[in-house]
């Protein structure tokens, strides 16, 4: 007696399944597909042919491929001067503070940017500046050309106080005080190493004698207090 439990394997001959049935079929689809394919592609061919189209291969250019440039070095302009500002003496007589900041700080960014240029002359000051300052800068220049230094950033103008002020006298003159940052100069030598001592001050006090040409104030001289610190 045959006892097909679990364990047993069936013997004898099994009847043929369905999925037997579905992949004896299968490769005969496959080549049917086939067959209708290629079929409309010669069909296509043919009715190409027949209408005189050019069946020849297109010659197609090569698209280049698109090489990025190398950015190009970044340069450092030196600050532009800024221009004179048409400032009329005021009726009281007086210089306003905000005024002697802003002719101070014009002249410091046309400094910064002759010192770029040392070769350039002077003249390109003359409408911020007039008389010694100008033989002042002149012969810090003709400093640094002698020892070949160079020096690079822009002073700015802290606070400003106006001593005095002579609308009475032609052209009129004014003497202010302006605390001027130098934390952004420096001096340096041949080699590109600064000059000067570290731990010093960058602020300090400086006393500017300005004179009024008729339409702007333009600065005259440039001196020291006893204690310049601010």
């Amino acid at each position: 007696m045959n006892d097909d439990g679990p364990g047993t394997e069936p013997t004898g001959t099994e009847p043929a399944t369905t999925a037997d049935a579905e992949s004896r079929r299968r490769p005969r689809r496959v080549a049917l597909f086939v067959a209708a394919a290629l079929g409309s592609v010669a069909v296509a061919l043919a009715i190409a042919v027949a209408s005189g189209a050019d069946l020849s291969p297109v010659e197609t250019e090569a698209t280049p491929a698109r090489v990025s440039a190398s950015p190009e070095p970044a340069t450092t302009e030196p600050p532009a001067a800024a221009a004179p500002i048409e400032t009329p003496i005021p009726a009281d007589g007086k210089l306003a503070p905000e005024t002697a900041a802003v002719t101070v700080g014009s002249l410091l960014v046309a400094l910064a940017a002759h010192a770029e240029d040392p070769s350039a002359s002077t003249d390109s000051l003359s409408s911020l500046a007039t008389g010694a300052i100008l033989d002042e800068v002149a012969a810090d220049t003709e400093e640094l050309k002698a020892n070949g230094w160079s020096r690079t950033g822009t002073a700015k103008v802290g606070s400003v106080r106006v001593i005095a002020t002579d609308a009475a006298t032609t052209p009129a003159t004014a003497t202010i005080e302006a605390c001027i940052d130098s934390s952004d100069v420096r001096l340096l030598d041949l080699a590109g190493d600064v000059i000067g001592d570290p731990l010093a001050s960058p602020r300090s006090l400086n006393i500017y004698s300005l004179e009024h040409d008729g339409a702007v104030w333009r600065v005259t001289s440039r001196t020291f207090p006893d204690d310049a610190a601010c």
